[in-house]
């Protein structure tokens, strides 16, 4: 949870630059699964895309509350 506490300290702008980032890195873990090269890594891959898409969903949660703090 170390992970979360660092992305509580993050700004907006900040948070918006890592959803970009967690996007492209989800992205290519998919491509290096769907492409199939290097089957023993498939595991260490599936636990990096689950882990990726975990702190994506906190980052895009964090950004939907700054959102409504602005919105009212």
């Amino acid at each position: 949870m170390q992970e979360l506490a660092t992305l509580r300290k993050m700004g907006p702008v900040a948070l918006v630059a890592r959803q970009k980032n967690l996007k492209g890195s989800i992205w290519r873990i998919k491509h290096e699964i769907t492409r199939g090269s290097k089957p023993h890594l498939d595991i260490e891959r599936r636990n990096r895309l689950k882990a990726k898409e975990r702190e994506l969903a906190a980052v895009n949660k964090m950004i939907e509350e700054y959102e409504r703090t602005i919105r009212p």
